[in-house]
């Protein structure tokens, strides 16, 4: 039954209203999240870096205590404005090599405001690698022997910090660097790059630089790790790896294209003469004299629609049939 008279009402009306916020006060309760990164302390890695975040706490600041399952002390953390929201973060290194228990206590100054106990599991380890390189667009930003100029700059750079940076190493992107740095510096400079390829501390790419593969036929494909390896060869410098680091064009050149052309080219230098298209059937290699030269010999290239080149090594190896140009009998020679 409600009260009748003034005073006992009011006081009603006020003990509601206290229950009201007290209530509202219990679901407004800080939330503690914890979570831990993908960082581990050196050198035994035994410690977790474990992030912190407290939301629905009105405070501009907190600390956060961290315990373990027997109550010993493992860390705290000052927790300050994330940038991410209207929340408080921070960061604590916490023993973690397996899953183990932790309490967590919030403090805003003598007060404690919140506390979770959880079972935290350390994050996946994993290893990062930072490659010091220089990507290489030669003759793309300046003249191309400036832009060598630059790469071997680099390099003359790289070899002084090796000197005297025991844990510095750096690797040039392609072999057109390591090649182009032996050209034109000294032998003592060429004979120090040579040594700290051996050494491990100067690293190089198979490849002799980042090719436009879309207008590569397969013969000069296969021939891209050609320089490095004469240079290994002779120098007795290993490498592991060829990579192309650019954005290279996408091959198209292969013998399933309905219609493709036949282009002669002669070993004497004269320019290549598109002479006929290619219907399909097969054919040799010509080869022979060309007319009022006793040494040149005539070859044909097949160029697939796109522009491609194709070599006949290549069309067999597929299982294609290599076109023939329609003018040309299979076999025979004709002169430019």
């Amino acid at each position: 039954m409600l009260p009748s008279d003034r005073r006992t009402f009011l006081g009603f009306l006020s003990s509601v209203a206290g229950s009201i916020a007290t209530g509202w006060r219990g679901a407004q309760q800080p939330v503690i999240d914890v979570r831990p990164t993908a960082l581990f302390q050196q050198p035994e890695g035994r410690k977790n870096l474990v992030r912190i975040t407290v939301s629905g706490l009105s405070a501009p600041a907190a600390r956060a205590r961290v315990t373990d399952r027997h109550g010993a002390l493992v860390g705290t953390a000052g927790l300050l404005p994330s940038p991410q929201g209207p929340a408080l973060s921070g960061e604590v290194w916490v023993p973690l090599s397996e899953p183990s228990d932790f309490q967590i206590d919030i403090e805003v100054g003598r007060d404690r405001a919140a506390r979770r106990r959880l079972r935290l599991t350390p994050a996946k380890r994993w290893t990062l690698y930072w490659l010091a390189s220089i990507h290489t667009d030669v003759g793309y930003t300046d003249l191309q022997e400036r832009a060598l100029e630059i790469h071997r700059k680099n390099l003359d750079a790289a070899l002084a910090w090796t000197a005297t940076h025991r844990d510095f190493h750096f690797t040039s992107e392609c072999a057109l660097q390591v090649l182009s740095y032996l050209e034109n510096r000294s032998p003592e400079a060429g004979d120090a790059l040579v040594q700290a390829i051996r050494d491990g501390k100067i690293g190089w790419q198979a490849l002799f630089a980042n090719m436009l593969t879309g207008i590569l036929d397969h013969e000069t494909f296969a021939r891209l790790v050609w320089p490095a390896g004469k240079l290994a060869r002779e120098r007795g410098l290993p490498f592991v790896s060829a990579q192309i680091t650019d954005v290279p064009g996408g091959r198209r050149g292969r013998g399933g294209e309905p219609r493709a052309r036949c282009t002669r080219s002669s070993t004497t230098g004269k320019g290549p003469t598109a002479v006929a298209c290619c219907t399909g059937g097969r054919i040799t290699m010509a080869t022979g004299p060309v007319s009022g030269s006793t040494s040149a010999r005539t070859k044909w290239a097949i160029v697939s629609r796109t522009g491609s080149l194709i070599s006949p090594h290549f069309w067999r190896r597929t299982g294609h049939t290599i076109p023939r140009c329609c003018t040309v009998p299979t076999g025979t020679t004709m002169p430019l």
